[in-house]
């Protein structure tokens, strides 16, 4: 853009030293044209880039979502088995762990366990998992009406649905 602003702002001062000539109103034209094709374009790309930026929050708030729900699924059969007499829960905890692992990878979680070997799950301080209650995420995106601002956030929803804030 910046080269196209420069030969656009070029052309006037062409133009300014013979203003009568009509090939150089044509070029200041033409300049004029290039520049706005070239806004367009520019435009049009970020467009493109906000949209696809979006489809991936959207995509990991889903798979947030899920991890979520698995951690939770996981820390009720695990309260579960360790209340049986003689049943193993070991291995809901390693499948635990892989989640868990994954859910970290994504979006850096950290992790508390309680006294019955189920964990609570945070995001930036923010609890998402207590024991076998996930919370639920949801991409949330807002427009600033005087300036057109376009905002995206990942959002923690309460029991309602109603947004409680941005987690991430």
């Amino acid at each position: 853009i910046g080269e196209v602003v420069q030969d656009f702002l070029a052309s006037f001062e062409d133009i300014s030293n013979n203003p009568q000539d009509v090939n150089m109103r044509d070029h200041v034209q033409q300049q004029a044209k290039t520049l706005v094709d070239r806004l367009h374009t520019t435009a049009e790309m970020l467009d493109n880039s906000r949209n696809d930026v979006l489809r991936d929050m959207k995509t990991d708030t889903d798979k947030i979502n899920q991890l979520l729900q698995n951690v939770a699924d996981l820390n009720k059969k695990i309260g579960t088995t360790k209340a049986a007499v003689g049943v193993d829960a070991q291995t809901f905890v390693d499948q635990r762990e892989n989640v868990l692992e994954e859910l970290a990878e994504l979006v850096g979680a950290s992790v508390t366990q309680d006294d019955y070997g189920q964990v609570n799950v945070y995001v930036n301080g923010v609890n998402l998992v207590t024991g076998p209650i996930p919370s639920k995420l949801e991409l949330q995106q807002t427009v600033n009406s005087a300036t057109g601002e376009q905002t995206a956030i990942i959002g923690k929803l309460d029991s309602k649905g109603k947004s409680m804030g941005a987690i991430v």
